[in-house]
């Protein structure tokens, strides 16, 4: 082949190449991006309640608070009976020695604040939430156990969406 026809034929392929705008054009296509967010509640903050001096001569009531959070439209805050009592007689211990006390939902402590289940209720938690949970020591209660400093109970907390 002589040189002029390389040339020639070079040239021929040069010019399809740069007149062919379909072999040098992009391509597009789609990524799709997707999630799946999954309805969630989270304690976010458990405050302790203290009920310090209980008195002999009236009922003892003391609050407290627990923070809360759900993604959903609502979820349920429960509390169990605690590690000494069941949900309809709470009583902390120091050694063998009992004091009975309650947790309430309300103010006027009425509502037992517990599972959902016999003669208690839960609260419903919307969004960000801080819950009240209202504590009382009845007089009587308070006068028929022996003195001491380390009446204590646990109080299992649970939140569902």
């Amino acid at each position: 082949m002589t040189r002029t026809l390389k040339r020639t034929r070079l040239a021929v392929a040069v010019a399809a190449l740069a007149g062919s705008s379909a072999a040098l054009a992009a391509d597009t296509d789609t990524l799709t991006v997707t999630a799946t967010v999954q309805p969630t509640c989270a304690i976010e903050t458990v405050n302790n309640l203290a009920f310090g001096d209980v008195l002999f001569d009236a009922d003892t009531d003391q609050d407290t608070t627990i923070d809360v959070f759900c993604n959903t439209a609502t979820g349920t805050l429960t509390l169990d009976g605690g590690t000494n009592g069941d949900l309809v007689s709470r009583v902390m211990r120091d050694g063998a020695n009992n004091l009975p006390y309650q947790l309430y939902t309300d103010a006027s402590r009425t509502t037992v604040f517990g599972d959902g289940k016999g003669s208690t209720d839960t609260v419903t938690v919307t969004g960000s939430q801080t819950v009240t949970v209202y504590g009382r020591v009845t007089q009587a209660d308070a006068q028929a156990a022996a003195p001491g400093a380390g009446y204590t109970d646990d109080v299992t907390v649970t939140i569902n969406p």
